[in-house]
């Protein structure tokens, strides 16, 4: 599962399995191939606990940022229709800050086994 932009770790015992996934979704590229790529992780991990910390350049207001854009619509849909939760938590710190702009575009989001 893991590649250039995308890492995944199994974690396994007797009774559980479990699934955490670092992913980046490069602004230059169509989110929906992103998009496309989150699906087959979830795929790929079903029936299992599943947990991700993405770096998704998608604003949107359901993950606490201040606007939503395109990138964070199309994102947005994509976890409601598969029950994917988001986790993080409303605050004043944004998730990503730089000397020209800050915003929450990393998020942790998870999906239950």
């Amino acid at each position: 599962m893991s590649n250039e932009d995308r890492v995944a770790v199994e974690v396994r015992s007797e009774a559980v399995r479990f699934y955490s996934v670092s992913m980046y979704f490069d602004n230059r590229r169509d989110i929906e191939e992103d998009i496309r790529q989150l699906g087959k992780v979830m795929d790929y991990t079903k029936g299992n606990g599943l947990i991700i910390a993405v770096d998704s350049d998608a604003r949107n207001k359901m993950w606490h940022d201040t606007v939503n854009n395109k990138r964070g619509k199309a994102l947005e849909e994509f976890l409601i229709c598969n029950d994917i939760y988001v986790l993080n938590e409303a605050t004043d710190k944004p998730t990503f800050q730089s000397n020209r702009r800050s915003s929450c575009i990393d998020l942790t989001i998870a999906k239950a086994g």
